[in-house]
């Protein structure tokens, strides 16, 4: 595993994201928590089993909360296509962007 930003804790510090390079060059982003909110997203998590290794899968309304709540023009267009190809939970998206001030 390859830790990506050159100077760690000033990265982390910022966004709170640690971003890893894994086996087979898979990004791996560890997301320290400390709101509700992201409480809340940890335990809507889904557990998948690959090759015999659990991985955590964010719910796709969380990937959109978070997506949102960064605002990059990428990250709206990757939530226009989360809309666009699963069906989604609109009252718990609104409920978290306004309690998130968005």
């Amino acid at each position: 595993m390859k830790i990506l930003p050159d100077d760690v804790v000033s990265f982390v510090k910022e966004t709170m994201v640690l971003p890893v390079l894994g086996t087979n060059n898979v990004r791996i982003d560890f997301i320290f928590s400390f709101t509700e909110y992201e409480h809340n997203a940890i335990k809507r998590a889904k557990n998948v089993i690959s090759d015999d290794v659990a991985i955590w899968y964010a719910s796709a309304e969380d990937v959109i909360i978070q997506k949102i709540f960064v605002g990059r023009e990428r990250d709206i267009e990757d939530v226009k296509i989360i809309i666009e190809k699963q069906k989604i939970d609109d009252a718990y998206i609104k409920h978290w962007l306004k309690g998130l001030g968005k």
